[in-house]
């Protein structure tokens, strides 16, 4: 990003960032701390002729009854940012999950096959429950129910994937390798089929298909995934380079800090101490961390809820 040089309403010269304002003294702050009732420059010159006008620049909300403005991505997130929580009001209702999805007890939205997968992907555990074996030679559907071994193949379709009633029901695995792609083992109800690494079984109970490593919602390399027919491989963003087969390292000698300052999370450089808001406001923050693959910000309130943003826009991802 280019340094702008101009002159402001105030009669300094600006040699800041286009989001920056300069203070009087010249120190460069982030824009959005001008007028914002706290004095961050040294001789408070960003608190300077301000008319406290109902007007907010472009991307952001007025706060209602109130002195202030907000990001337009905070709007209705589930986090109230405006003094009067203004930012909250009369937004539409939050629609459920797709048909794909499986709903937790807290509302968050999974793939149906993360259910049961021993993993707390909802993070109250609420997928995990009630996950205990189907009994021997038991059938778990996508939405987590058990069926018994007598269920399979006995021409009903109980699971929603169709999955208890194989193509290959009946079949032997000397005729056609009982009709699966890959390996084939007889059992009393017909052929099992199962599939080599870097595959996964397709709810037909024959085909074989190629597993996609890089999906959502875990992707098993630092920065970038590359899908490849049985496997997969990682590489790196610009300024990064792979150490090993899925961890990258940082090129050059910038190093920057995820921080807080004030109601601002950004990045402070720490040879120049030269800081640069991501997200503001953000309230009542008491852990940080980020995705440095998808260039995702996660922090936490001391009530335990947590939030994202992406760079654009931010919204609740957990409610404690």
């Amino acid at each position: 990003m280019g340094i702008e040089t101009t002159v402001s309403s105030r009669g300094q010269t600006l040699g800041c960032h286009p989001d920056q304002w300069q203070c009087d003294d010249g120190k460069c702050i982030p824009h959005v701390w001008r007028c914002d009732g706290d004095g961050d420059c040294l001789d408070g010159s960003d608190e300077m002729d301000c008319t406290g006008s109902s007007e907010c620049p472009p991307g952001q909300f007025l706060c209602v009854d109130s002195v202030g403005c907000v990001d337009a991505s905070a709007r209705c997130d589930g986090q109230n940012q405006c003094p009067t929580g203004s930012d909250e009001e009369n937004c539409d209702a939050t629609e459920g999950c797709l048909d794909s999805d499986w709903t937790c007890r807290n509302h968050i939205c999974i793939p149906t096959d993360l259910r049961c997968n021993g993993l707390n992907d909802c993070l109250d555990n609420s997928d995990e429950e009630d996950c205990g074996l189907c009994g021997e030679d038991g059938i778990r559907c996508p939405d987590g129910t058990c069926l018994s071994a007598e269920k399979r193949c006995d021409g009903t379709t109980q699971c929603s994937d169709g999955s208890d009633e194989p193509i290959t029901c009946g079949r032997i695995c000397a005729s056609s390798n009982g009709g699966c792609s890959h390996v084939c083992v007889d059992e009393p109800w017909g052929a099992l089929c199962a599939c080599s690494v870097g595959h996964a079984l397709s709810p037909n109970g024959a085909v074989c298909k190629d597993l996609d490593e890089c999906a959502p919602p875990f992707s098993p390399c630092m920065h970038q995934c590359s899908n490849t027919v049985g496997s997969y491989y990682c590489h790196c963003r610009e300024g990064f380079k792979l150490n090993g087969t899925s961890t990258c390292l940082a090129t050059g000698n910038e190093t920057r800090l995820l921080i807080m300052q004030r109601s601002s999370l950004g990045l402070l450089n720490v040879k120049t101490q030269e800081f640069e808001a991501i997200k503001t406001p953000v309230l009542d923050p008491v852990a940080l961390t980020f995705d440095g693959a998808r260039g995702w910000y996660f922090w936490a309130d001391h009530h335990g809820s947590i939030y994202k943003y992406d760079g654009q826009r931010s919204w609740t991802t957990y409610t404690a």
